[in-house]
């Protein structure tokens, strides 16, 4: 019975040391973010720039879901581009350095010319699958599959993405990202690039 119990307590004890470990390596998900944002939009050989802010946080509810917002404000010479992001996520180690990321979003946009009296808006539907890689202590990098499907059309973008992040202190990092998406039907390209400090709560 005695050796029961000290087997029992020194199997408790390495799992309980395992499971801080892991803990201390694993990624957070609760953060504030902040940065510039440009959308490169290339229709037909032609290109639109979009240069802005936005800002973003999210917040882990439970071991491996997340909810998160976005908000970003951009323009052009004439445009003015607005988007609003709400969404929910799972997040699952692999291993002690990474993460796989699944994100579902539903997005309103608007755009809007206010010297032409122009205006429109409407919504889409996000989804995207990620990983997140620690390569260093104080570097991660980040690979990603997007699609938006758009609301009342069967038009939907879809590409791939890559971004870097490098750790400032225990708190902060610097982010960068970029997405190249195409267009399902014609010849579009839309390419979000975004560079940000983000702070963990």
């Amino acid at each position: 019975m005695k050796n029961t119990i000290i087997k029992t307590l020194t199997i408790l004890s390495l799992v309980t040391v395992s499971s801080v470990s892991f803990a201390e390596k694993t990624f957070s998900y609760d953060l504030v973010e902040a940065g510039a944002i440009r959308f490169n939009i290339k229709p037909a050989g032609r290109t639109f720039n979009y240069d802005g802010y936005f800002v973003s946080g999210a917040k882990e509810v439970s071991d491996n879901v997340h909810i998160f917002a976005s908000y970003a404000d951009t323009d052009n010479a004439s445009m003015n581009l607005n988007l609003k992001t709400f969404g929910a996520g799972l997040h699952h180690s692999i291993s002690e350095d990474t993460d796989v990321v699944f994100d579902l979003s539903r997005v309103n946009y608007s755009l809007s010319n206010d010297n032409l009296d122009l205006a429109t808006s409407g919504n889409f539907n996000a989804a995207e699958l990620g990983l997140r890689h620690r390569l260093s202590d104080d570097l991660e990098i980040t690979t990603s599959f997007t699609k938006w499907a758009m609301d009342a059309t069967p038009i939907s973008y879809s590409g791939l993405g890559i971004g870097a992040i490098k750790k400032i202190n225990n708190d902060v990092s610097v982010r960068f990202d970029y997405k190249n998406l195409k267009i399902s039907q014609g010849q579009e390209d839309v390419n979000p690039i975004t560079l940000s400090i983000r702070h963990y709560y």
